[in-house]
């Protein structure tokens, strides 16, 4: 058979154009080993165009790092809240999400876990969209918890009887996005305080009212039967209280050297009645921050088995409160830094470690004494 006279050249041509592969420095050799066999060309090579080169020799792929993730809580953390004990769901969930990334991913698996309640998932949607606050569930677990004794607690998510939780919570958190973002743009310097991009994990106390919340490293837990959780503005309070926990503690748990001398002074100045169990309302009065109160006995941050850093966070509530009046354009009747000088000096340690010195409040028409 008679063979084509173009094909031999061609691939003559071909093999000139490939050098064989050197090994790496330092890899050995195989014993034995022949060395490459020299071609030449028969026939002069033509020279290959730029294009066609770049087409015969590519660059190998590098698969590029993936993008650092921009959320404080992230898509298998949101999965793990949102499951809890629930780990064939947790990942039936993430499968069914598959595919998507960032937030994406969160707000599917918002969807998929509240889809038995669509006004649920909605006020859970809008909750994370507004302050990427991720509306979970508390573990499981038995828990002492200081003069309140041991407590059971059990997942409760905030569906059907319990929805009206989480309209509350949607409505705390706009409140307090507002006031701080406010106040934020006021400021003199970046504010150190956080209130978004958190876990909000909810549970019931079995046979209890107590805690009605609870905080730790940028979570909040929340009792749907608490005691403090039955009303809109009892809601936001609580939860105001928390983060400011949240914020103490991302501070080195700053109460507890700015402000325990003062502390230990009010304390020192209402002791418990003979007979007693707690200091009286009375005698506190001028200095609690806040009118939260334990049933029977008396303010909630002078009460004993808490400590300075209920103090604090009474403090932080009613620094919000305050703010929240005067940027909307409403008189204060009795401004807390104005009462005493105690008071004024405990907020003028907390408008500058935490609010960068915004201070929406109007000035005391004279130094308080």
């Amino acid at each position: 058979m008679a063979r084509n006279p173009v094909v031999i050249p061609l691939l003559l041509l071909l093999i000139a154009c490939v050098e064989p592969a050197s090994p790496r420095a330092g890899a050995g050799v195989q014993a034995g080993a022949q060395p490459p066999m020299k071609i030449v060309a028969s026939a002069p090579a033509k020279e290959i165009p730029a294009e066609a080169r770049a087409k015969l020799v590519s660059p190998p792929l590098i698969p590029k790092a993936p993008p650092k993730s921009s959320l404080r809580v992230g898509a298998a953390r949101a999965a793990e809240i949102l499951y809890a004990d629930d780990e064939p769901g947790r990942l039936a969930a993430l499968a069914g999400c598959r595919g998507k990334l960032e937030q994406d991913l969160v707000r599917c698996l918002l969807a998929t876990r509240y889809a038995d309640d669509a006004k649920a998932a909605g006020l859970a949607r809008d909750l994370y969209d507004r302050v990427e606050v991720v509306a979970g569930l508390e573990p499981a677990r038995r828990s002492e918890f200081g003069y309140r004794g041991e407590i059971q607690l059990v997942p409760e998510r905030p569906v059907g009887r319990y929805r009206e939780h989480l309209r509350w919570v949607l409505s705390a958190f706009s409140d307090i996005d507002e006031v701080y973002s406010t106040l934020e743009k006021r400021a003199a310097r970046p504010m150190k305080y956080r209130w978004k991009g958190l876990e909000l994990r909810f549970f019931r106390s079995v046979n209890r009212t107590t805690p009605a919340a609870f905080a730790s490293a940028w979570y909040v837990a929340y009792n749907v039967s608490g005691s403090l959780m039955r009303s809109a503005e009892g809601v936001r309070d609580t939860l105001v209280h928390e983060l400011f926990h949240m914020n103490d503690a991302d501070h080195a748990w700053w109460s507890g050297t700015a402000l325990q001398a003062t502390y230990d002074g009010i304390l020192a100045r209402c002791p418990i009645p003979r007979g007693g169990k707690w200091p009286t309302r009375r005698c506190l009065r001028p200095w609690a921050p806040a009118a939260t109160t334990v049933k029977g006995g008396t303010y909630y941050a002078f009460q004993p088995g808490n400590d300075v850093h209920e103090y604090a966070a009474e403090l932080g509530l009613r620094y919000f409160l305050e703010q929240r009046e005067a940027l909307a354009g409403r008189r204060i009747a009795a401004p807390f830094k104005c009462a005493n000088a105690v008071n004024a000096a405990s907020w003028a340690l907390l408008v500058t470690e935490f609010h960068a010195g915004a201070d929406a409040v109007p000035a005391c028409k004279s130094p308080p004494k």
